[in-house]
């Protein structure tokens, strides 16, 4: 089992659409570790790394209430890698990656959402090769996620 971190601090304007609704636009900074598997063209050694990259951050979200302090929350990012290096050492190329989430929140205050719910993720990053005469490394993590998240804005 490999554990990977990420994380995001970001600036964010926020619009109150009504008493029951609001919409945040997010601006920052993330890191991310990104799982790397090398396999020799014998197919008998196998090598595992951890990528890391970072890069800068845009997001969109809508808070909705349904009922008191429970309320969903609808969510788009997107990421544009800036720098990185690959778990077996060549820098980062080119990236970019995407999520667009849908989670069920509960408001503790307006500075301060719970939420969780589901996520959909697409990540796509290329390094540069790892030996001579061969293609850069291309690494594409995409998936479905369960989603926990916790917002905590100072105001």
């Amino acid at each position: 089992n490999y554990i990977l971190t990420r994380a995001e601090v970001a600036g964010l304007y926020r619009t109150q659409m009504s008493d029951v609704s609001d919409s945040r636009l997010f601006a920052g900074v993330y890191y991310n570790e990104i799982p790397e598997t090398h396999i020799s063209l014998s197919g008998i050694k196998n090598e595992v790394a951890t990528g890391k990259v970072y890069g800068l951050l845009t997001a969109y979200d809508y808070w909705r209430a349904i009922y008191g302090f429970w309320g969903v929350k609808v969510l788009a990012s997107y990421g544009m890698p800036l720098s990185g290096k690959s778990g077996f050492g060549p820098a980062l190329v080119k990236g970019s990656e995407l999520s667009l989430g849908l989670s069920a929140s509960y408001r503790i205050e307006k500075s301060k959402i719970y939420s969780v719910g589901y996520k959909y993720k697409s990540e796509s990053y290329a390094f540069g090769a790892i030996k001579e005469n061969f293609d850069s490394n291309k690494i594409d993590p995409t998936g479905h996620y369960i989603n926990f998240d916790y917002n905590w804005e100072f105001e």
